[in-house]
């Protein structure tokens, strides 16, 4: 952790890697979100959000699901 300087708060910097389709994912974006709305007062938060394909081999024309389920 760094110190901020515009608030005199520490600076948390988060790397976040997420596939956006996958729904886990969006849960854990959002227990994030409260996380860090809990804690803002307290801290600055930085974070990064990286690309993270759960189906990497995917065509670019898309699939059917019953394939994969």
């Amino acid at each position: 952790m760094a110190e901020s300087a515009a608030a005199g708060k520490k600076l948390i910097r988060v790397d976040v890697s997420s596939d956006t389709i996958c729904p886990w994912c969006l849960v854990g974006k959002r227990n994030l979100d409260k996380a860090i709305a809990a804690s803002n007062e307290r801290f600055n938060f930085e974070v990064r959000w990286h690309p993270f394909f759960l189906h990497p081999s995917l065509p670019k024309e898309g699939m059917n699901r019953s394939p994969c389920h």
